[in-house]
Parts: structure tokens; sequence; C-alpha cells
């Protein structure tokens, strides 16, 4: 991970892939609009503490913040925190 904007010398910071046995280190690409939304529920009915987001371009629409919202609105009356990052 390196660390910038002048705050701290860069830094590295290795990780084993023993750290992650379930997962493993990398991405999955995931193509299609209906078959993202189904990976972002099926993620969303096991956490337990946070959920962080990022949208580029900035701001959603209200009638698809309303949707996004109605989909976690369970986990975040179970005190899970949502954190966005526009």
């Amino acid at each position: 991970m390196s660390l910038r904007a002048g705050r701290a010398p860069a830094a590295t910071v290795r990780v084993s892939e023993s750290a992650f046995p379930a997962r493993g280190i990398g991405f999955e690409t995931i193509d299609g609009l209906p078959e993202l939304n189904d990976a972002i529920d099926d993620l969303l009915g096991s956490v337990t503490f946070e959920i962080l987001t990022a949208q580029p371009d900035g701001p959603r629409p209200s009638a698809v913040l309303a949707e996004a919202l109605s989909t976690v609105r369970d986990r975040i009356s179970a005190g899970v925190s949502m954190r966005t990052l526009y």
C-alpha cells in the first residue's frame, strides 16, 4: 500500500496469501448490470460491520439512491455503517 499526498514516504506492505484463505487475492470481473446487482445483493446478506462504496462521476439521481437505500436499509437498521466515496 502506498502512502502518498505528502503525509508520509511511500511504503509497501506485503500480505501473504494465507492471510486471505477463503477468498485469495485479486479481482473478479462482473459483466452486466443484472449480474452486478445480484453480486451486490449476495454480498450484502453477509455484511455485519461496514459497507464501503465508491461512486465515480459524483452523486446518483434520487431514484437510483432511493433504490440503493432500500437494498441496504435492513443492514443499516442492524447497526452496519455505510460510507460512500464520491
